[in-house]
């Protein structure tokens, strides 16, 4: 994973990693990882590395083992960096992995999450770019 570009990671090396994550501790290192890994001003390698963080969400959630390792302050920088950046395909694409994965997250750091989301809520929900109002709107009537 360290030597290849994100958005040059086969569907053999996300579904191995997919199903190593059976060791929910894993999340956290995998997630450093690709975001590492991401420049946040190429969106192929954002919409590549958004898809991959929900995959995995989605197979800790199934494990039903949310790990207590998991480095939430440098995931929500992650996140910031994203919905504060003016490209309307990164941001609706980081939405859309919110809008994803926020039934997985623990209910302190749900709530951590909207006070950011409540902090840029106009901007959001007044942007120029329809797909982010859209996508916006979505995750509110969520």
């Amino acid at each position: 994973m360290q030597e290849r570009e994100v958005e040059e990671y086969p569907d053999a090396l996300i579904k191995a990693t997919t199903g190593m994550l059976g060791n929910s501790r894993l999340l956290s290192m995998f997630m450093k990882l690709i975001f590492k890994k991401t420049n946040v001003y190429e969106p192929s390698k954002v919409i590549v590395t958004c898809e991959t963080i929900v995959k995995w969400f989605e197979k800790v959630y199934i494990t039903k083992s949310f790990p207590s390792n998991f480095d939430f302050p440098f995931f929500f920088k992650g996140v910031c960096i994203m919905l504060t950046l003016d490209h309307a395909l990164i941001t609706s694409k980081c939405l859309w992995m919110i809008y994803k994965i926020f039934h997985i997250l623990p209910v302190e750091e749900r709530l951590r999450l909207v006070e950011f989301i409540d902090s840029i809520f106009l901007k959001l929900m007044f942007h120029w770019a329809w797909n982010i109002r859209n996508v916006f709107s979505i995750f509110l009537m969520y």
